[in-house]
């Protein structure tokens, strides 16, 4: 698939109305954030970068769908919104972000390696990277069906590219496609 098709696929998925699980509030408080610069890569229509922005941060999020960022700018109004590829979008090297957020996006990466490399390099010292990511755990694949596969990063590949994140600080069981985790990177 293309980035053309990837694009028209979110465009109508978030043109039919499709809800994503929200960020969970506790989460946030969890992270203990202080407001700086946020990046929410995969922003989707604006509601974590609303809570984000709730907590003092100057948002900027970047998404494939256009459609999706149009939402996220009438949500978000003072924050900075742009439709396109994270690994295709020019930052100007002077652009640290305090907190990245890769929200629900990683298992449709398809380069893993440059994506996680591209993130740490817009991270300001002392900042974080959050993935919230479906995790597939291979040695129960029997238990998922299809739909999971396809949205989840694989546990073994997750640990290769990122050696160093060690247990999510949070989990969460969803009975439609199973479990979330969330990894800080600091």
């Amino acid at each position: 698939m293309n980035n053309k098709d990837n694009i028209d696929k979110w465009n109508q998925i978030y043109a039919s109305g499709r809800q994503f699980t929200p960020v969970a509030e506790a989460l946030l408080d969890s992270l203990e954030l202080s407001g700086g610069t946020a990046l929410d890569i995969g922003c989707g229509t604006g509601e974590l970068s609303a809570q984000l922005n709730k907590r003092g941060f100057k948002v900027t999020g970047i998404d494939l769908s256009d459609y999706a960022t149009s939402k996220a700018k009438a949500l978000n109004p003072s924050g900075s919104f742009m439709a396109g590829d994270f690994l295709e979008q020019v930052f100007e090297p002077s652009i640290k972000f305090d907190i990245i957020f890769i929200n629900k996006v990683l298992a449709f990466v398809t380069d893993k390696p440059a994506f996680i490399s591209k993130a740490r390099g817009l991270l300001a010292s002392g900042g974080q990277i959050v993935i919230i990511t479906p995790v597939l755990y291979t040695e129960h694949q029997g238990q998922y069906n299809e739909r999971l596969k396809s949205i989840s990063v694989d546990h073994i590949e997750l640990m290769k590219l990122l050696p160093e994140l060690g247990k999510p600080i949070a989990t969460r069981e969803f009975e439609d496609y199973g479990k979330e985790e969330v990894y800080v990177i600091r």
